[in-house]
């Protein structure tokens, strides 16, 4: 299992992490590999070589196969996982299942997500349920480990710039959600850093990058636009859109 560098508190040891972890990580073009290296936490981040790939799980993407689902983009599983009840018609791009494809966007992703832990919050909130709340580019901590969306809520991201949502332990919404872009946000520009497991609720409306250090679960019929990353675990669905960035 890999250490948890989305947590908070180990900003220090984020850069030193990045490069070995993504070395270990081979097979990894060496063109890709020479570009993080002088991108390494470089702002604005960028996806790289992983900006075509939708879901990235460590163990496991699963999908109940009585249940449609489409996803734009590549989805992958590695160094010993398994995808299940996904076929190739629901996919608009590659399903790669422990081979050199899924080990170097896995470890493309993880810079990234370790670079977006490493722009440590500027900001603690007073709050963790962050129902109704407005953002702008920022990075934020919040008043407690677990950060919360209510039922039929809206969030809203507002301007350009990226926004880094610094969530200790785990991020719950509620269904009927929404993540709402105005004024020039982008869905890619959005970094929702876990410490631990993300649940998205039914019915979500869902922007950002997702990375979490174990799981990610989405409700029924959840529309995600972003890269998810389940770094040491699985992702589920329940039916649903999922779109990479573009």
């Amino acid at each position: 299992m890999k250490s948890n560098i989305f947590g908070t508190g180990i900003h220090a040891l984020v850069l030193a992490t990045v490069l070995s972890r993504t070395i270990l990580a081979a097979p990894m073009a060496d063109a890709e590999l020479a570009n993080l290296e002088k991108r390494t936490c470089m702002s604005p981040f960028a996806l790289g070589g992983a900006l075509p790939w939708a879901l990235i799980a460590a163990t496991k993407i699963t999908e109940p196969p009585a249940i449609p689902v489409t996803i734009v983009g590549n989805i992958g599983v590695t160094p010993a996982g398994a995808i299940t009840g996904i076929t190739a018609g629901e996919v608009t791009g590659t399903i790669n299942i422990n081979n050199p494809a899924a080990s170097s966007a896995s470890a493309t992703a993880s810079s990234i997500c370790a670079c977006a832990s490493a722009a440590g919050p500027t900001s603690t909130e007073t709050y963790f349920d962050i129902s109704g709340k407005t953002f702008t580019a920022g990075s934020y901590a919040f008043s407690a480990p677990a950060v919360t969306v209510d039922a039929g809520d809206t969030v809203t991201f507002s301007g350009a710039g990226q926004f880094f949502m610094h969530i200790t332990t785990t991020l719950t919404t509620g269904a009927n959600v929404v993540i709402a872009l105005i004024n020039g946000a982008k869905p890619c520009n959005i970094f929702w850093i876990i410490g631990s497991s993300g649940t998205i609720g039914a019915n979500n409306t869902f922007n950002g990058i997702i990375c979490a250090y174990s799981s990610v679960t989405f409700g029924m019929t959840t529309t995600q636009t972003g890269l998810v990353l389940a770094e040491n675990a699985a992702i589920t669905l329940d039916g649903g859109t999922f779109t990479k960035c573009s």
